[in-house]
């Protein structure tokens, strides 16, 4: 668990603002804007984090976005079939920044609104 206030994470007592790392890995959560990702979407810590894992798991490439392909998969294995111009849409709506490719916290608040 981590303290946001303090940004310490209680189980190991390190700056989670820093990288650091859990039985000799790398955090998978460093660098994650947990109070600006709850802010938008009202997700909570272990919410974002599960996102992060299923991120993580589309994201084949490790790129740090998913494409427009990528979205397509994610909602047909969730039970929707979108057509192209649905899908579009759904893209515009979630890219924020215009990139035609789907960051972490634009994820997040496009699963927020089916959590």
């Amino acid at each position: 668990p981590v303290n946001l206030s303090s940004g310490q994470c209680v189980q190991c007592l390190t700056d989670t603002r820093s990288e650091h790392r859990m039985a000799g890995k790398p955090d998978p959560y460093a660098g994650i804007d947990f109070d600006e990702i709850n802010e938008a979407t009202a997700l909570e810590v272990d919410e974002i984090k599960c996102l992060k894992n299923c991120f993580d798991l589309f994201d084949t490439k490790k790129q740090d976005f998913l494409s427009a392909d990528d979205l397509d998969e994610i909602l047909r294995a969730m039970g929707f079939r979108p057509s192209k111009e649905e899908l579009m849409d759904i893209l515009a709506e979630i890219d924020e920044d215009g990139s035609g490719e789907i960051e972490f916290a634009e994820f997040c608040q496009l699963c927020a609104k089916f959590l």
